[in-house]
């Protein structure tokens, strides 16, 4: 009967600690004044997930935006040196600060590169930009596809803006997959065939751009072949792809037919996106495919294609307009005409102090 009593009281106790109410906790976050009401629910490596309110599900605050939580919880202080390196290279790089901030995401990349979360998303995002703040673009394209894979379960909506992203094409905007003067990179950026196919096909033609010297072979045009299935198996129309597919066909095929048709293309999406990044990009691609013919006629348009870029979109994108300076003076060296090339350069480096206008293309992506 002891027995029996005594179970009876333990199933009393357990139901009632299964019945008592979580404890509520109190987040503040360094983004926000306000503070936010809900439960802990778990700590890990992207931060702390917290039940708000009556949500259906527990939203993922990450590391560089967790302030403090109360009352204390023991969890928490395995992370606090992550937490603290996390918040300040967010808020370095968010006041313009690259190389500080540069500095701790090269610390944090071991732990969080190559993962899905928001933290990771942050440590991928700022590599990237820091990278190519530093004039490093091929550094920065194994972060930009880890932040690729960090937000691969995330839509487009969810992912919100994102400077220097843009949401409808899906691409980085700083980061065009022209690799001007580069003779051999010895970096592999292709993911293996357990990501999606179009992280793949994405990763495939930035590993296809930076080996500058496969373009216009017999190797480049199978491959090339291999990029296009792969962008045909992605569903509906994935328009940023197709211009990144453009760009490198325009440099890399060997028929010079084939070539001509993705200048042409990009002409077109040169009128529909005026005044836009859209419009950088293009004239980047039909510019450095145009210096890579053997004609003299085509080189002087495509400088003037870059020229464009200089001289009317500098302050659309500083990374590309310095590219397309630095592609131009070494056309204008050969060519004997040095200072030419010098003049540009310096018209480069004179932009606004923002750095960056990013504009909205005037037509939507299903226009081009």
């Amino acid at each position: 009967m002891m027995v029996i009593v005594a179970i009876l009281q333990l199933c009393v106790v357990s139901t009632a600690i299964a019945a008592a109410p979580e404890q509520s906790s109190t987040l503040m976050r360094w983004s926000s004044t306000q503070a936010i009401q809900g439960t802990l629910v778990k700590v890990s490596e992207q931060g702390v997930v917290f039940q708000i309110g009556e949500t259906i599900l527990p939203q993922t605050i990450p590391w560089y935006d967790v302030q403090s939580i109360e009352p204390t919880d023991s969890r928490m202080a395995a992370y606090q040196g992550i937490a603290d390196d996390a918040w300040r290279a967010h808020t370095r790089l968010a006041r313009g600060d690259t190389i500080g901030a540069q500095e701790i995401y090269e610390q944090l990349k071991s732990d969080y590169l190559w993962k899905a979360g928001p933290q990771s998303a942050d440590v991928s995002l700022g590599l990237t930009r820091c990278r190519i703040d530093s004039q490093r673009p091929v550094a920065a394209i194994q972060p930009m596809l880890s932040w690729y894979v960090s937000t691969m379960y995330d839509d487009a909506d969810s992912i919100g803006e994102i400077e220097g992203f843009d949401p409808t094409y899906r691409v980085m905007v700083d980061l065009p997959p022209v690799f001007f003067g580069l003779r051999s990179v010895n970096t592999r950026v292709q993911l293996p065939e357990s990501y999606p196919v179009d992280l793949r096909a994405i990763s495939a033609i930035y590993q296809l751009a930076i080996e500058t010297d496969v373009h216009q072979s017999a190797a480049a045009e199978d491959r090339l072949e291999e990029v296009r299935k792969l962008i045909q198996q992605v569903q509906g129309r994935p328009v940023g792809l197709e211009l990144l597919f453009d760009m490198l066909v325009a440099q890399a095929h060997p028929d010079s037919s084939e070539r001509s048709n993705a200048r042409e293309t990009l002409s077109r999406k040169v009128r529909s996106g005026s005044g836009t990044w859209i419009e950088l990009w293009s004239r980047l691609g039909i510019g450095v495919s145009l210096l890579h013919e053997n004609d003299t006629e085509a080189n002087e348009q495509g400088v003037i294609e870059l020229i464009h870029i200089i001289v009317r979109l500098k302050d659309t994108s500083r990374p590309i307009a310095s590219l397309a300076a630095e592609i131009a003076n070494d056309y204008f060296v050969r060519t004997g005409r040095a200072s030419w090339g010098a003049q540009l350069i310096l018209e480069a480096r004179n932009i606004n102090s923002s750095g960056r206008n990013m504009i909205e293309p005037k037509e939507k992506a299903s226009n081009d």
